[in-house]
């Protein structure tokens, strides 16, 4: 028997080795009329290795598409960071906004070369003030597309 496990992750996973507990139920309810009932759940736990590695990059470590990840951690205390991978070298542009729509923190516009970067807001405003807890969202501008993700900073 072969199981084939698809799994997903809005945070990113370093390159190298992960241990994962899996658990599965391995009994279901296949059209009969009452519920099975499992007496064994010994056979339902196991734990694998993960190996990851870097799936959009090709040689050279240059991504396919463009992307922007989720915040992380979130919800944040202080700094939130944000995974862009750059497919062709661009000029990149990042602003921090409150729920009314304001900049409250943006970072002049930098140029990177194509590849996978790390994007950080220290959590702070304009003038450098610890931010106040809430939702924010953040705002990229890559490679003439622009991108936006909600996150949440913890006091």
């Amino acid at each position: 028997d072969s199981t084939v496990l698809t799994w997903t992750s809005s945070s990113p996973l370093a390159s190298g080795s992960h241990f994962v507990r899996v658990v599965l139920d391995t009994l279901s309810n296949a059209g009969l009329s009452s519920p099975n009932v499992e007496t064994n759940e010994a056979n339902n736990v196991t734990t694998l290795t993960v190996n990851v590695t870097n799936t959009l990059a090709v040689d050279g470590g240059v991504p396919h598409a463009l992307a922007l990840s989720n915040a992380w951690p979130n919800p944040a205390q202080g700094r939130a960071s944000f995974t862009l991978d750059l497919p062709v070298a661009s000029q990149v542009e990042m602003a921090v906004h409150d729920l009314q729509g304001r900049a409250i923190w943006t970072q002049s516009t930098r140029g990177f070369a194509a590849g996978r970067w790390t994007l950080g807001w220290p959590g702070t405003d304009a003038s450098g003030n610890h931010a106040a807890a809430g939702l924010y969202l953040v705002r990229v501008r890559a490679a003439g597309q622009e991108f936006a993700r909600r996150f949440v900073l913890l006091p």
